[in-house]
């Protein structure tokens, strides 16, 4: 008998023993489970709860994951934690970790483990918050184990950061949080005694204290954040144009970036982070705007290999560039709007509010008292958006990298297009009227109106909204329900809008949502909006459903539509699948839950059969859609919301039949 089978004749056995010791056993089971503790431990088999424990069935909750993490993003355990502490009503939370665990072992490793580098780098992070105390370990298998006690006693405080936790110990006195170890050698369970509360508190910031200040960006990203704001506002250098100046520029502030990536795909994360070398970045980035500035705002905030002091400091270029002189922005506004200009010149504010890729705003006050928001074109900045694309055959190299299943042509011919095209100011205001229009009167989305009088192509000026930025308003811990309630709108704005009015806001960085005080969201900057021809939006409605049915059939029948794959040609049908599924991602499953950033940046790894996706035909179409789906699903993962996306995806696609 093979051990498969005799699982269900131990079962039989494991029957027999607890009637036989207890005739009521399974009976008072069934009827109720009253734990009075939740064990929170590794998925190792190794460690069996009830076994180590000497308890019952029904006596503990249970809840296990590879290296017993507790992650603010993980619906899984942030729902087991509600659970048992609001409706279980426990009076003891462990944290159990164990010598011996794979997971841990992994983390200490610099090895590219595909989907579980996010779930580790939750450890890995405990490793650089306690550097020093374990560098100074010399024996390695001891360092090991050290870490395995700090990870467990990190994981106890994310459960008391949780707000059920908080909430129910400020009421009641409990549960108590509890740091435990295992020796899978030799059967000990041990309590850390970690201490936690005041004391504990206190003890973390003197271990802190005590250690040498290490010169990276993790305690200083505020302050680094307004240094790179003020070098930006006080650079006055002129803006390239020249297709070999643009070229120049753009290659050296590239290898600058691949240095970086390179450093963290090995995982060089105890190397000392260079302030100035990302400052040198940043600055070069916001002194070329145009295109290199946008792919330096996309990499803020799309789970590339970046290190996390790089990213951070690029959210910068979210609202922020090298300016313009404000003498030029007067000027500017006069040649655009003649006599009319006077209107916002009597108070204008001479510094920007913010500077993007493509202009700068300013706040003015119109002759009735009305705010506004004035947003001015960099000169010269159509010309070096056109000089970046004259380097024809490098364009055609990038694409095939960043894309290589692409119709190159067809995707440089989309950028083109759709980003001069935001260097009409009319353009966009005809879009932001179209967008106002729709959502006129929408509980959450809330769109700035135009004031056509004070437009032109260089000059766009809109209704002035108060409100916090993205990061401003996650760190005034937003309650779950309002998370939802904005990320189901923001899933709403980007992909209702498409299926139902074949209408694309194609730029979804953090930078462009204001969040009012009254609750809605701000939606600003209309200028890279996409029109889709009726035909492609049912064809791409049709791929929704047959990724949704999951069957070779449909599935080929909508990649024929698209162009993807062209009949009688050989193509990997599986790789054609996981490129669909990545671009999907949580809209796969048929269940309310946080969006997994892993699942939906999966690009990264299907791009790495970059053979096999040279024999597919993407859309040029596809360009844009790429860059909404995979920087929607970031912001959202971000925010921490939840839904059934795959349902609110389901909607839209029947609502624009």
């Amino acid at each position: 008998m093979d051990r498969y089978e005799r699982v269900f004749e131990n079962n039989r056995k494991w029957i027999e023993r607890n009637i036989e010791q207890d005739p009521d056993f399974f009976s008072r089971l069934a009827h109720q489970q009253n734990p009075d503790l939740l064990f929170i431990g590794c998925a190792d088999s190794r460690v069996p709860p009830n076994e180590i424990m000497g308890l019952d069935p029904g006596e503990v909750f249970v809840h296990r994951n590879v290296a017993n993490l507790v992650v603010s993003t993980d619906i899984n355990a942030q729902s087991v934690i509600e659970y048992a502490v609001a409706h279980l009503d426990v009076q003891h939370v462990v944290v159990c970790g164990h010598y011996g665990c794979g997971g841990v072992a992994a983390a200490m490793k610099p090895a590219d483990l595909g989907l579980l580098n996010g779930w580790l780098r939750e450890i890995r992070d405990v490793y650089r918050l306690y550097q020093q105390e374990l560098d100074a370990i010399e024996d390695a298998d001891a360092r090991y184990r050290r870490l395995v006690e700090l990870n467990i006693q990190e994981q106890c405080v994310n459960v008391i950061k949780t707000a059920v936790v908080q909430k129910t110990y400020l009421r009641t006195g409990h549960p108590i949080v509890h740091g435990w170890v295992y020796d899978v050698a030799n059967g000990l369970l041990r309590d850390l005694e970690i201490p936690f509360g005041r004391s504990w508190q206190r003890s973390r910031r003197s271990i802190a204290s005590k250690r040498p200040k290490q010169p990276t960006l993790t305690d200083e990203k505020e302050g680094l954040r307004r240094e790179l704001k003020r070098r930006l506002l006080s650079e006055r250098r002129p803006l390239p144009t020249t297709p070999f100046g643009r070229f120049r520029r753009t290659g050296a502030t590239g290898l600058r970036i691949g240095r970086a990536m390179l450093a963290t795909r090995r995982g060089d994360a105890e190397q000392e982070v260079d302030v100035e070398a990302i400052a040198k970045i940043v600055g070069s980035i916001g002194q070329l705007k145009g295109i290199t500035m946008k792919v330096g705002q996309i990499m803020s905030y799309i789970d590339v290999a970046l290190p996390d002091e790089l990213r951070d400091a690029l959210t910068v270029l979210q609202t922020h560039a090298q300016p313009m002189p404000i003498e030029q922005v007067h000027e500017i506004l006069r040649q655009e709007l003649g006599g009319r200009a006077d209107d916002l010149l009597a108070n204008l504010e001479a510094t920007p509010i913010a500077a993007a890729s493509i202009g700068q705003v300013h706040r003015a006050r119109l002759p009735d008292g009305e705010q506004v928001a004035v947003k001015v074109q960099y000169p010269e900045v159509e010309s070096a958006i056109e000089s970046d694309f004259k380097p024809a055959a490098i364009g055609s190299t990038i694409s095939s990298i960043v894309y290589p299943g692409a119709k190159i042509d067809d995707f440089i011919a989309e950028a083109r297009a759709r980003f001069l095209e935001e260097c009409d100011y009319v353009h966009e205001a005809t879009a932001q009227r179209r967008f106002a229009a729709i959502y006129d009167g929408h509980p959450i989305i809330t769109v700035p109106a135009i004031h056509e009088a004070y437009c032109s192509r260089r000059v766009l000026t809109s209704s002035w909204f108060t409100g916090s930025h993205f990061d401003a308003f996650l760190a005034g811990n937003p309650s779950q329900s309002a998370r939802d309630r904005i990320g189901e709108a923001l899933f709403g704005f980007y992909v209702g809008s498409l299926f139902e009015h074949a209408l694309y806001n194609c730029d979804p960085h953090p930078g462009n949502y204001l969040f009012l005080e009254d609750g809605r969201v701000g939606m600003l900057d209309y200028g890279c909006t996409r029109e889709f021809e009726p035909a492609f939006v049912a064809k791409l409605a049709q791929l929704t459903r047959a990724v949704h049915r999951d069957e070779h059939e449909f599935l080929h029948g909508a990649f024929l539509d698209l162009g993807m794959v062209r009949e009688r040609k050989p193509y990997d049908f599986d790789t054609a699948r996981g490129l669909v599924r990545a671009f999907y991602g949580p809209m796969l499953h048929d269940t309310v839950q946080s969006v997994d950033l892993g699942e939906a940046m999966g690009m990264r790894q299907v791009f790495e059969s970059k053979r096999e996706l040279m024999k597919l035909r993407l859309p040029g179409e596809f360009l844009f859609l790429f860059r909404i789906r995979f920087g929607l699903m970031s912001v959202l993962s971000k925010l921490g919301a939840r839904a059934n996306w795959y349902r609110l995806e389901h909607q839209w696609v029947e609502a624009g039949r």
